[in-house]
C-alpha cells in the first residue's frame, strides 16, 4: 500500500468471471436508460453514488482498460443513456490518469457511445474538489470528452515507438503546444 493515499485500493484482486482487475459497481438503479458515471478510485465511486443518488462504477488509477470484459459487462447489462466521466482535481495534469481516460474514451466509442465529463471545474490543481467532495453535481456542465480532452484523439499515436525520431517529431508537435511532452 502506497503512503499518502487518499483511499486505499486493492492491487493483487481478480473478478472470479473475468480473472481482470476489480471495478466498483455502485449501482442505485437497474432500470435502462439511467446515466452512468465513472470515476477514478473504487471508494470514491461508492461515496459518490450514496451522495448523488446515481449509478457508478470507480476503477483503481481510472484503469477502466484493465477491465475491459467488466466494463462491457456492465454497460451491456446496464444499458444507460450514456456515460459520464467524473475527473479527479488535477487530472488534466497527470499524464497516466489522462492515458487511462483515453483508452476508457476509445472503449466507450467502440460500445457506440460517446463519453461525456462532468466538469465542475476541478481543473489542473488538487486544490479543487473530487466527486466525493463536491457539494452537487447540478452545477456542474456536461462536456464532451473531446472538448475537456485537447488529445482525446491522440490514441491513434499510441503504437509509435517514442524512440524513433519521426515519430517523436508527430508526437511532439501534436503536444509541445500544451506545454508538455508526450513520451509512450
Amino acid at each position: 500500500i502506497k503512503e499518502g493515499n487518499k483511499y486505499k485500493w486493492a492491487s493483487n484482486s481478480k473478478t472470479k468471471e473475468f480473472d481482470e482487475l476489480p471495478l466498483q459497481h455502485a449501482i442505485v438503479s437497474h432500470e435502462p436508460g439511467q446515466i452512468l458515471y465513472v470515476s477514478e478510485a473504487i471508494l470514491k465511486s461508492l461515496i459518490a453514488s450514496v451522495r448523488f443518488g446515481i449509478n457508478v462504477i470507480g476503477a483503481s488509477g481510472g484503469m477502466f482498460d484493465a477491465s475491459q470484459k467488466t466494463f462491457i459487462h456492465a454497460v451491456n447489462t446496464l444499458k444507460p443513456s450514456q456515460i459520464v466521466l467524473c475527473p479527479d482535481a488535477a487530472t488534466k495534469s497527470n499524464p497516466n490518469v489522462l492515458r487511462e481516460y483515453r483508452k476508457l474514451n476509445h472503449l466507450v466509442k467502440t460500445l457506440g457511445y460517446s463519453l461525456m465529463v462532468l466538469d465542475w471545474g476541478q481543473g489542473f490543481s488538487k486544490e479543487f474538489k473530487d466527486i466525493d467532495e463536491i457539494e452537487s453535481i447540478e452545477d456542474a456542465k456536461l462536456v464532451a470528452y473531446s472538448s475537456w480532452d485537447c488529445l482525446a484523439d491522440f490514441d491513434a499515436y499510441q503504437n509509435l515507438d517514442p524512440n524513433d525520431w519521426k515519430n517523436k517529431k508527430t508526437i511532439y508537435s501534436h503536444s509541445a503546444w500544451l506545454g508538455y511532452i508526450v513520451t509512450g
